[in-house]
């Protein structure tokens, strides 16, 4: 049950960092094309965060099932 809780935890507070860097990310930007760039640049760098994240994960449950 703790361990739902920590999950859970996790997901909400990292879901809202992840959608406020992406909403406040291209709204920093002057003009219409700076703005599709960030739009952009935080997109790509948040799925691969999140495919770094995933990937780290299953690398240190190999390691650690060992």
């Amino acid at each position: 049950m703790v361990a739902l809780a920590v999950v859970l935890k996790l997901g909400i507070s990292t879901g809202y960092i992840g959608c406020m860097a992406l909403i406040l990310g291209s709204e920093r930007a002057t003009t219409n094309q700076a703005k599709e760039v960030a739009g952009m640049v935080t997109s790509f760098s948040l799925a691969m965060g999140l495919a770094c994240g995933s990937t780290s994960g299953l690398v240190l449950a190999q390691l650690v099932s060992r």
